[in-house]
């Protein structure tokens, strides 16, 4: 599983936007859609409702972004840190 495409998820479930999603992460929309449905075909379920608003999480992305949503953001921090006392 490609932690990109975890990135997007969360992002997306936080935005409740592909659009929104993109511009944070600084992706195209097309780009943020091809990244939620890989996860999805990895998954075997769908994460997403697309509505006109935007997006609506499914349990199944309720669930996977409380488990991963934090940690991931958590793994983030600590590389960067990791990053910059290299130099």
């Amino acid at each position: 599983m490609s932690l990109t495409r975890l990135r997007t998820f969360v992002e997306v479930h936080r935005h409740q936007s592909i659009s929104a999603a993109a511009r944070a992460l600084d992706i195209t929309q097309p780009a943020v859609s091809q990244h939620i449905a890989g996860l999805e075909r990895q998954l075997g379920r769908r994460l997403f409702i697309r509505v006109a608003q935007g997006v609506v999480p499914t349990a199944a992305a309720d669930e996977l972004a409380a488990d991963v949503g934090d940690r991931l953001d958590q793994a983030e921090a600590a590389l960067a840190v990791a990053r910059t006392e290299d130099e």
